[in-house]
């Protein structure tokens, strides 16, 4: 939410509670806790010291990455809700029904819990920003937060380009033409009807299976395999297709380079 360019979104009006502890700091709590004898059981809140409203969260977040200043829009919880349900059907989605419920309450500690933490550890606990500015953002920091969002956005939108054709090809477009660019390269008019609906039914397929995620970087591997083979074949047989203006075929190019990205981001897992 915080690399979006201009604004940040915020459910309801950003309020929601949070206590967290630095992550270096709670490792140090178990390794010290782990040495420490004891003589009876006891649970810890593990928590910070200081209670943030999600807004403050979000707004330090932004300036540690330094980016621009935005402005931060209320968004009402219905359309969270309804984003939340979505995000049921889709793969990997951090927006759930579990995360909009765990929205709907605030993430923080009794005073008292707080203060027997504190009080069974040997060295104060740092702030969130304190924790924050302890280690510089990098560039992988505001890649990842820039990518966050853009990178579901390219996969559906390859998705989109190979299931559109696709349909397009075997439905909407006139079959004439396709036949008579199929009989310009030479093919016989018994197997013109064979490759066009297999072609095209392999496009839309591959972008089916993009769309759900289904084993990405096979299926994007595949589909840069036949934009080559789909351009050499066009610049042997059809090469006038090139001076199109238009330039259907020159945008194998950035569909190329934008299915190699999408493999490359596949593998930050």
């Amino acid at each position: 939410l915080c690399g979006l360019p201009f604004i940040i979104p915020v459910p309801g009006k950003g309020d929601q509670q949070f206590q967290p502890v630095l992550l270096n700091d709670l490792s140090k709590v178990i390794v010290n806790l782990v040495k420490k004898p004891q003589d009876q059981h006891l649970r810890f809140s593990a928590v910070g010291p200081q209670q943030i409203s999600l807004r403050h969260v979000l707004t330090k977040l932004r300036a540690w990455l330094n980016f621009k200043k935005a402005t931060i829009i209320s968004m009402p919880l219905f359309f969270i809700k309804l984003g939340s349900l979505i995000g049921n059907l889709l793969p990997n989605s951090s927006l759930n029904r579990n995360s909009y419920n765990l929205l709907l309450q605030n993430n923080i500690a009794s005073e008292e819990d707080a203060k027997t933490f504190q009080e069974n550890i040997d060295f104060p606990l740092k702030s969130y920003d304190e924790g924050l500015y302890s280690q510089p953002s990098t560039v992988q920091d505001h890649w990842h937060a820039r990518l966050y969002f853009l990178k579901p956005l390219l996969q559906y939108s390859i998705a989109f380009v190979w299931m559109w054709s696709g349909i397009a090809s075997a439905f909407l477009y006139a079959k004439e033409a396709s036949f008579t660019l199929l009989s310009s390269m030479g093919i016989e008019s018994s197997l013109q009807p064979i490759l066009l609906y297999g072609a095209s039914g392999i496009d839309f397929l591959l972008g089916f299976l993009t769309l759900l995620g289904f084993q990405l970087k096979k299926i994007g591997i595949l589909q840069c395999v036949l934009i080559l083979i789909y351009t050499a074949i066009i610049t042997i047989a059809l090469p006038h297709l090139w001076l199109e203006p238009f330039m259907p075929v020159a945008k194998n190019l950035p569909l190329l380079v934008a299915t190699f990205i999408m493999i490359a981001l596949e593998s930050d897992r």
